[in-house]
């Protein structure tokens, strides 16, 4: 008998799709993938079709099989055959330099950061904030923070399918600010007032209450360049 076909991720694929951090524009998807995607509960105007022979173009655009990394992947989905594979828009990778500058200069700030007394965090997300490893966004709004505040950082809760080597953490989850918790109303009131003060690029894609504290997610991709020279 003929090996059945490998399965296809797609109810992976929509469940990143209907995170605050996906795209906000059409993504190219396969025809064949366009239906399973609809009743996964994506809506229609979130889809367009590949262009060419299932070729991906310069947008978001989403690949099945196995793709070679690359710096337009963002996410993948499943295995073999049923792979789905994310590509972010070849602009946001067009220019390796700017982004090895960007990387830089992350790092630079997120050391700053992470010797700063006024992040309360543990090791694992001290580390990632000090080697510059996280999103130019969240390391600015961070500092912003922290010039003002004590912050309390509970995790850098990564996005399932995400590759955090072309996609590094965009989500800050704050559990408090000058030692009282992010769960009290005052608390997270005066950081939701801050949060809304910011304007783009800054500005959070989300704004969500989790049990730990306020999560903070940003959307895909990152402008490059964001962090001054």
């Amino acid at each position: 008998a003929p090996a059945a076909a490998a399965p296809v991720a797609h109810a992976e694929l929509a469940g990143w799709l209907a995170q605050p951090t996906a795209p906000t524009v059409p993504v190219e998807v396969p025809d064949r993938l366009w239906a399973d995607l609809v009743r996964d509960g994506v809506p229609d105007e979130r889809l367009s079709a590949l262009a060419g022979q299932g070729t991906a173009g310069p947008g978001w655009a989403v690949v099945q099989g196995e793709v070679p990394p690359g710096p337009r992947v963002v996410a993948r989905f499943g295995a073999g055959e049923g792979a789905l594979t994310v590509l972010a828009p070849a602009a946001a990778s067009a220019d390796p330099a700017a982004a090895a500058q960007e990387a830089a200069r992350r790092q630079t700030l997120g050391a700053l950061l992470a010797a700063n007394p006024r992040l309360d965090a543990p090791a694992i997300v001290r580390e990632a904030v000090r080697t510059g490893e996280v999103d130019s966004r969240l390391l600015l709004v961070l500092a912003g923070l922290m010039g003002e505040r004590t912050v309390s950082v509970g995790a850098l809760p990564p996005v399932p399918g995400e590759d955090p080597a072309a996609a590094p953490p965009h989500a800050l989850l704050v559990t408090g600010l000058d030692g009282r918790p992010a769960g009290e109303p005052a608390v997270a009131a005066l950081l939701r007032r801050w949060l809304d003060a910011q304007r783009a690029p800054l500005a959070p894609a989300s704004v969500a209450t989790e049990p730990g504290g306020l999560l903070v997610q940003w959307s895909l991709p990152a402008p490059v360049p964001l962090l001054g020279g």
